[in-house]
């Protein structure tokens, strides 16, 4: 098993363990699946997503998903995924 399926499989696993309700499709952003178990720690560590939108702390999260700044529907693009 290379290293991308097995994030795939470990990001699947998340979501269904969270919600409760399976993936069909992996989000993906700058040709790459997002981390979903990232994401939920980087909006976890800032206060949750209330906070994080209220603050507009998006760039933040970009930062720490190692996301390029190009993205300019980064911010929409993560609180839709």
């Amino acid at each position: 098993m290379d290293n991308h399926s097995g994030s795939c499989r470990i990001t699947q696993t998340f979501v269904l363990l969270c919600t409760g309700t399976p993936i069909n499709r992996l989000p993906i952003m700058a040709k790459s699946v997002l981390d979903l178990y990232e994401l939920y720690n980087l909006v976890i560590a800032r206060g949750g997503l209330v906070d994080v939108i209220n603050k507009k702390l998006w760039q933040e999260i970009i930062k720490g998903l190692h996301l390029p700044s190009s993205i300019t529907s980064a911010a929409f693009t993560l609180r839709t995924q």
